[in-house]
């Protein structure tokens, strides 16, 4: 999988949210297309103007979508990485 929504790992609460956006390298998810992803989507889940946080870091998944314990989830094979983005609305 390239670039992508984790559509049902992603919330919204009020005027804000989360995002999770998951691919092959932690810097592929905190890209500027992985960044205008993430607000693309936060519109769609109703967010008005929204803007993006930071939060903590990419975090490595196994092939079922479960992070586990980073370093050996990181050395097995199949790893994707994902990060959440916070994501909140304007004023």
């Amino acid at each position: 999988m390239a670039l992508g929504i984790v559509q049902d790992q992603c919330q919204r609460n009020g005027n804000r949210g989360t995002v999770v956006v998951e691919g092959n390298s932690p810097n592929e998810v905190m890209s500027k297309e992985a960044r205008e992803m993430a607000l693309s989507h936060a519109a769609t889940l109703g967010i008005s103007r929204p803007g993006l946080g930071t939060g903590g870091g990419p975090y490595p998944v196994n092939a079922q979508g479960e992070a586990g314990d980073p370093v050996q989830t990181a050395n097995a094979g199949g790893c994707k990485y994902r990060y959440d983005w916070p994501v909140q609305g304007g004023l």
